[in-house]
């Protein structure tokens, strides 16, 4: 059943990759697609991403729960879901409202990306907490969950750009991402009434 963790690791990796690519998409007509707004994406996904690392390791240490995980998930799929909807509003309000270029596609970025990429954000530290049932192995553990995110982030910067964006489009697949982070969800929650941490308590809330 660790297999769901790595598999789901992979996954929310490529969604959260993706939906930064996705993104620029959103904001290209209303600020451009020059270095002012690619600067502003980059530098709002790692915000977004240190504030999930923190949020996600801070809680898990709360509550061991997989499902916390499941929850998280979740919240940006259905974030997901939201910002075609909303997004044409939003972001000709703030480009009617700020004179100043540099602010108004910050804050455009965080209207998008800051709340799905730090749920997100929060996945990895979650599942290093879950399956570190040996201390002799944490640093194996941590560096695998890892780096099967970061290879998730890899395939969902090209696979977004060079296929899903021609062939789908940006509002289709947005919606597209945010079915498939709640489908993560529903797995993770349904997995973690049988997973158990360290081998003694079990995975669930």
């Amino acid at each position: 059943m660790r297999t769901v963790i790595y598999v789901c690791a992979l996954v929310l990796g490529s969604v959260l990759m993706g939906f930064e690519i996705l993104a620029s998409r959103y904001l290209t007509p209303y600020f451009g697609s020059g270095v002012h707004t690619w600067a502003a994406l980059i530098a709002v996904v790692l915000l977004a991403m240190t504030l999930g690392y923190f949020i996600g390791g801070l809680l898990i240490d709360r509550f061991p729960t997989l499902r916390l995980a499941a929850l998280f998930s979740g919240l940006a799929g259905v974030w997901f879901l939201v910002v075609p909807v909303i997004s044409t509003g939003f972001l000709e309000a703030i480009m009617l409202g700020f004179e100043d270029e540099v602010v108004g596609v910050l804050l455009a970025s965080c209207v998008l990306l800051l709340g799905p990429i730090a749920a997100l954000g929060t996945y990895s530290p979650i599942a290093v907490r879950l399956m570190m049932s040996d201390i002799a192995r944490s640093g194996s553990t941590a560096g695998t969950i890892y780096g099967v995110s970061t290879f998730g982030n890899i395939v969902g910067t090209l696979g977004t750009a060079l296929w899903v964006i021609p062939n789908v489009g940006t509002r289709a697949a947005t919606f597209g991402f945010g079915a498939v982070a709640l489908a993560c969800a529903a797995v993770l929650w349904l997995a973690a009434g049988g997973f158990r941490p360290g081998g003694s308590r079990r995975w669930a809330g």
